[in-house]
């Protein structure tokens, strides 16, 4: 059964990925990969002041001496989703390296791979700078912090965090907690509180993004360029706000956003959608936890899932984007896990059992089922594209 099961899991997550890999290339070589709600983004800068999550398009402005073209635009979302998911393969790959032998180690590489909040959401979610937020987060807890200076340690961590965070800010609890954690664990004996200093300039720049308004110059500029060059309007709601672009909802408060698409959702698919990445969440954390069998006791884990959970159910108060929030978590967490668990493994964890078998092929179901699931809470409507697609 434990053979059986492994070579089903593994076999489903080929499919995803390939599956996965065929419609991210025939999307990217249509002349508009990114949906006209993501797209303006990158045509937001700070020529109008300074501006939350203006920081990719300000480099592309700096790169194309203004507003840069679609094509330009087009590149760098592609770009940038496609480093978001080799990043996601590192992670597998250094979760697996973690494994006490082969087996235990292609479980672990497949349950990443396949999961519905990993490479099948990255590439779904074309352009989002959550790929940068994914990039950081995999960087921060591979890379060997421990053999640099460090002040060049520190420094390094403060552009990336910085990069991530001027992107979108909401990635300060994403990068912020594995930059701490990283670095504490590089340098657990210094007397300079490297991990603070790190971790103070993105922290002060997520404060600034959430006390600054947005002006109204730059979103006018942002809709104005990405248009001149040929980004279309967005899809029209059914219900909710007619200006449903990121960019212009940028210049909404909170309260504001959560009254306009209040009307966009109910309460059972809120409670749905919310269950259901969750659930998703669990099993995988739980199957890695017990495939790698880390030699810290059980509190590490429960500490893990705790905080994994409350941050996306946090960013589930602040935004309807579910499996947005459930993915970034879930990534989180799986980073910690890098850190916190040793290599090589002190203790030989138990082997692909029944029950850890049959956890790994619901868990694979779930991705090919899951995969073309839309990020906002699930609707009747969501269901019949589902359907329509996986026929």
């Amino acid at each position: 059964m434990p053979g059986l099961a492994l070579g089903a899991a593994v076999l489903l997550t080929a499919v995803v990925l390939v599956a996965t890999a065929v419609a991210l290339v025939v999307r990217a070589l249509r002349p508009d990969p990114m949906t006209p709600y993501v797209a303006p983004l990158w045509w937001l800068g700070y020529d109008d002041g300074f501006v939350r999550r203006g920081l990719p398009g300000a480099v592309l402005r700096a790169v194309a001496g203004g507003p840069p073209s679609l094509a330009l635009a087009n590149a760098a979302g592609v770009g940038l989703t496609v480093a978001g998911i080799a990043a996601l393969v590192v992670l597998a790959v250094a979760l697996a390296r973690r494994a006490p032998d082969r087996g235990t180690a292609l479980a672990v590489a497949a349950a990443v791979l396949v999961t519905p909040l990993g490479v099948s959401h990255t590439a779904r979610d074309l352009g989002r700078p959550d790929a940068l937020g994914v990039l950081v987060a995999v960087l921060l807890v591979t890379l060997p912090w421990a053999r640099l200076p460090p002040l060049l340690a520190v420094v390094l961590v403060v552009v990336l965090t910085s990069a991530a965070v001027g992107a979108e800010e909401l990635l300060a609890v994403l990068v912020l907690p594995l930059a701490w954690l990283a670095l504490r664990s590089a340098f657990p004996t210094a007397r300079v509180p490297w991990p603070a200093l790190a971790v103070l300039p993105g922290v002060a720049l997520a404060v600034l993004s959430a006390v600054v308004p947005v002006p109204s110059a730059a979103i006018l500029r942002a809709r104005g360029d990405a248009a001149a060059a040929g980004v279309g309007p967005p899809e029209p709601l059914p219900r909710g706000p007619a200006d449903h672009d990121a960019v212009s909802r940028l210049g909404h408060g909170l309260l504001d956003n959560l009254r306009a698409y209040d009307a966009t959702t109910s309460v059972p698919s809120v409670l749905v959608t919310t269950a259901l990445w969750a659930a998703v969440h669990l099993l995988l954390l739980g199957l890695v936890w017990r495939l790698l069998g880390p030699s810290r006791s059980d509190r590490t884990f429960r500490l893990l899932v705790v905080g994994s959970v409350a941050v996306a159910l946090a960013l589930s108060v602040v935004g309807i984007d579910y499996r947005r929030w459930w993915a970034l978590a879930t990534v989180g967490a799986l980073c910690a896990a890098v850190l916190l668990t040793p290599r090589p493994p002190v203790e030989r964890s138990a082997a692909v059992g029944r029950g850890t078998g049959v956890g790994l092929v619901a868990l694979a179901a779930a991705g090919l089922l899951l995969r073309l699931m839309p990020v906002l809470p699930l609707e009747p409507v969501h269901l019949e594209r589902l359907l329509q697609g996986l026929g």
